[in-house]
């Protein structure tokens, strides 16, 4: 007896394990029928429809009148039911029962199977209605032929408000647009590009045709048709807005300050090798209009950063007094040509610790460039690494003398010297 009560209490837990494997693909059921072909038909010919991502066009009062044929109709529905239940049985092999059910059917494979078989006895049960009745395979062409062949003007105030709702969803960013500067143009003119693709039908044609003349109607030139053989139930509108700068899109500023963010970390160098794969960003151009203060800032920030390009060049001999177009000395950053004369490549200022002030950003790109590439392959060897840090000190000490221990200018090139030190050291 005990053995038997066992069994039951068994059997019972793999019936509602079985049941909520049910119930589960039952509620998926319920709620994707509740939500399809439930449209009310007043709402679809309403602007608000229009809004949508997929515009429906379609008849639901039909829809729902064929439905409740088919649930009314006993012989079918007796039909469908063999189908589902011979369908999941044939999942179970020579031996159905309640355990199998369980370790084969899982809830997404019964929702599956289940779609599965419907939708082939919705098309069985289908076959069988009249011409007028039928419901699947007919295309959007042919539904539109249907309802507004021989009226163009409806046709073209249906096309219209598909025209002027098929926008883009880029946001634009109307303070951009208005700001004015170098590299800016006077007037806002993107350009747009706007393709439909229709279902290609041989027995439309004509009307095909009328569609086409009506988006020419209410567009005009520059649309693009493309007719498609694969799905013949929908028509796509592609409405593209291109030929603008960046700066115009809205969520760049967002992007741009992320940007900022990771950038200002301790690991700002390894950040830029991956945001740029090659050099650090500095040769590229602003995105943004930069204002007065941005351009203030920036351009001391790349002043900066030349220091100890400038402390290196000077001791490699780089650095030397030359007459300027004025007749002027100054001091000039120089590279020997091919007779091994000095030549100015730019002039900076008369004295050194002033040179960092008259660096612009093309200026900055050249020092680096040559400078880097001399430190990297002529001071690898220990004495010329000594040789060079005694160079540096000595530049140091007399930028010192020249102003003072406490002045600001001679600190920034105290502590650039300072770290080209610790490079030689390491």
């Amino acid at each position: 007896m005990s053995e038997t009560i066992e069994q039951l209490y068994g059997f019972k837990a793999q019936i509602n394990t079985s049941n909520q494997t049910i119930d589960s693909a039952l509620k998926v059921f319920e709620k994707n029928i509740a939500e399809r072909c439930n449209d009310d038909e007043a709402k679809m010919k309403s602007e608000e429809s229009y809004k949508q991502q997929v515009v429906r066009f379609y008849d639901p009062a039909k829809v729902r009148a064929i439905t409740k044929r088919f649930v009314r109709d006993r012989k079918e529905q007796a039909s469908q039911t063999s189908n589902v239940r011979n369908a999941l049985v044939s999942r179970l092999g020579d031996q159905p029962n309640f355990t199998v059910f369980n370790e084969r059917i899982s809830t997404s494979m019964l929702i599956s199977e289940l779609e599965k078989t419907c939708d082939q006895n919705a098309k069985n049960a289908e076959a069988s209605l009249e011409g007028k009745d039928k419901l699947f395979n007919i295309g959007i062409v042919s539904k539109l032929k249907e309802r507004y062949d021989g009226n163009f003007e409806e046709l073209g105030k249906y096309v219209r408000n598909m025209i002027n709702y098929s926008g883009y969803w880029l946001t634009l960013d109307k303070n951009e647009i208005n700001k004015s500067g170098d590299g800016t143009h006077n007037a806002f003119d993107p350009k747009r590009t706007f393709s439909v693709i229709i279902p290609k039908s041989d027995d439309n044609r004509e009307f095909v045709e009328e569609l086409k003349n009506a988006f020419r109607a209410n567009y005009g030139q520059g649309i693009t048709f493309v007719e498609s053989a694969d799905k013949k139930n929908e028509i796509v509108i592609i409405s593209l807005i291109n030929g603008f700068p960046l700066r115009y899109m809205s969520n760049l500023k967002y992007l741009k300050s992320k940007y900022d963010d990771r950038i200002a970390r301790e690991d700002s160098e390894t950040a830029k090798m991956f945001l740029y794969t090659e050099g650090n960003g500095m040769g590229l151009p602003n995105l943004f209009i930069p204002s007065q203060q941005d351009i203030d800032a920036e351009i001391s920030k790349i002043q900066k950063n030349t220091i100890p390009f400038i402390l290196l060049a000077k001791a490699f001999g780089y650095v030397q007094e030359k007459v300027d177009e004025n007749g002027y000395e100054k001091l000039a950053f120089v590279q020997p040509d091919q007779f091994d004369d000095m030549v100015p490549l730019f002039f900076m200022d008369q004295k050194l610790s002033n040179c960092y002030k008259t660096i612009d950003r093309k200026s900055a790109l050249q020092l680096e460039a040559i400078i880097q590439e001399k430190f990297d392959n002529d001071y690898k060897h220990k004495s010329k690494k000594e040789q060079l840090h005694s160079a540096i000190i000595e530049i140091v000490k007399a930028i010192k003398a020249e102003r003072n221990a406490e002045d600001a200018i001679y600190s920034l090139h105290k502590a650039e010297a300072s770290k080209i030190i610790g490079k030689l050291k390491s």
